[in-house]
């Protein structure tokens, strides 16, 4: 800013005050003036219209996105590889299948069908304007075609390994209806006596751990009223009240016993003869007297 001035304009002396204070104002004016056009120049960079995207205005060019759809191709070829190489255990030919014999007429037929749709799109394709292929669409086409031609020989083979497993219709025992009706009648008495094993079993378990009906006997004095046709009107107590003899018994009375022998009180009775005495002499008199009264027993015998 102090070289525009300088170029703009000879400044007086410094030495002057006055010049000193000229030069100042001048130099504020300039320092306005650029602060001006500085905002302007802000503005008409905000209002200036932005130019337009060279995507939008430039032409497309005429192999744009070859390579993306390329690449998507060769994706989806090597997922649907993956999915026929891994699914059901794989389509791929091995030693197992060798024992395997394609039914007549399916896979020549079949091939020849599938030739003949390609031929039938060929000619088509004569008809119609030319179209250079490219090698890589030659090649997808050739690998779709091999993998529908696997599918369908994997398939035929499949179908015919599953006929080999199954049953042939209408085979059936030869069995006539009468002699399964006379196995139904068997079965059901079987199945009937089973059925009364069971419920007899059943039956004991539960008298096993049924507990035995207690009755219960009223406790307490009561009273029964009779009523009878006559007229006759009846009260008992229950139970009765015991009798006088029940209720005051009489004390027993006191047994004296007397010796056998000597007459006296006895205060001893011999185990054997069941008598009484009163003592030793008494009781070797009566042992006495009972062994001659075994000898003579054993002399009458005699």
């Amino acid at each position: 800013m102090t070289e525009e001035l300088n170029s703009c304009s000879p400044l007086p002396s410094t030495s002057d005050p006055g010049s000193a204070a000229k030069r100042a104002r001048m130099v504020s004016n300039l320092e306005m003036e650029e602060e001006e056009e500085t905002t302007t120049t802000d503005d008409e960079l905000v209002t200036a219209p932005l130019p337009e995207a060279l995507a939008l205005t430039r032409a497309r060019r005429p192999n744009a996105g070859r390579k993306m759809a390329e690449l998507m191709a060769q994706q989806m070829n090597e997922v649907d590889d993956d999915f026929y190489g891994t699914v059901y255990g794989g389509f791929g030919e091995g030693e197992q299948d060798e024992d395997f014999e394609s039914p007549p007429h399916s896979s020549d037929e079949e091939e020849a069908e599938v030739d003949s749709d390609f031929d039938r799109d060929e000619d088509e394709g004569d008809d119609a304007a030319p179209v250079e292929e490219d090698p890589e669409q030659i090649e997808r086409r050739r690998k779709r075609l091999n993998q529908k031609r696997l599918l369908e020989h994997n398939k035929n083979w499949a179908i015919a390994r599953i006929n080999r497993m199954a049953v042939p219709e209408n085979a059936c025992d030869p069995k006539t209806q009468r002699q399964r009706l006379e196995e139904a009648k068997q079965t059901a008495v079987m199945n009937i006596a089973s059925l009364k094993r069971f419920e007899d079993m059943e039956l004991e378990r539960k008298r096993r751990h049924q507990k035995p009906v207690q009755r219960r006997a009223l406790e307490g004095p009561r009273a029964r009223e009779l009523w009878t046709s006559d007229g006759l009107h009846c009260i008992t107590f229950l139970p009765a009240p015991p009798p006088a003899e029940q209720c005051f018994p009489k004390p027993k009375r006191r047994e004296f016993r007397v010796c056998a022998i000597s007459g006296q009180p006895a205060r001893y009775i011999d185990p054997v003869t069941r008598l009484p005495y009163a003592d030793m002499d008494a009781f070797r008199v009566l042992r006495e007297k009972y062994r001659q009264f075994l000898e003579t027993d054993r002399g009458g015998r005699k």
